[in-house]
């Protein structure tokens, strides 16, 4: 059976504390729409979360349900490219642990309304290099979700061909899941249709 990684990464800085209640309603609502969606596929769909800001990029790394969110707190500063990397990582070590890593489409969506601001381990040159290296294996795909952020303006620094960005007011979050949950449907039913 084909099997999807989705792993959603989500920004908990500062900035992002006056939209967390609404962000947490919407990823429930949306993470019960995924599982609906899975149910018509013959497919294993496996979720991660992990969310970050510089004080702790590896809070609740993978969870059954998203509600564990509306304890965390959001604060802090950006630690965008350490928490690209260290999820990509995690990622590859949980395939790499069930022995999944052939035959599974792995969909890696970052949310975040911050510009890098506060990496300590990794630069944009290794997240560039790191993702184009993984598309090169033809079985990751990538979405970057930028809150009230001029996506163009990232690609410039990024610099990551066939990386899929899109723009969003934070005021519209809902829109945004909307979108997500499109994305995973595509991606169920393109999986499914190359088995």
């Amino acid at each position: 059976m084909k099997t999807i990684y989705y792993h959603l990464l989500i920004d908990a800085s500062k900035s992002m504390s006056r939209y967390w209640e609404a962000l947490v309603k919407q990823l429930n609502a949306h993470y019960k729409t995924t599982r609906k969606v899975e149910a018509l596929y013959t497919i294993e769909l496996k979720t991660g979360i992990g969310v970050f800001n510089l004080d702790n990029i590896f809070l609740d790394m993978i969870v059954q349900s998203p509600a564990i969110l509306k304890t965390i707190k959001p604060d802090s500063r950006t630690a965008l490219y350490d928490a690209i990397i260290t999820n990509i990582d995690f990622v590859e070590n949980e395939l790499l642990k069930a022995q999944s890593a052939i035959d599974t489409t792995i969909v890696f969506v970052v949310l975040t309304d911050g510009h890098e601001n506060a990496s300590k381990l990794y630069d944009a040159q290794d997240v560039r290099e790191t993702i184009m290296k993984l598309q090169q294996e033809g079985n990751w795909e990538f979405i970057f979700l930028g809150a009230d952020l001029d996506v163009n303006e990232i690609n410039k620094i990024l610099k990551i061909p066939q990386f899929n960005y899109h723009n969003f007011e934070r005021s519209e979050l809902k829109s945004a899941f909307e979108e997500l949950n499109d994305i995973i449907l595509k991606t169920l039913k393109k999986s499914t249709q190359a088995q």
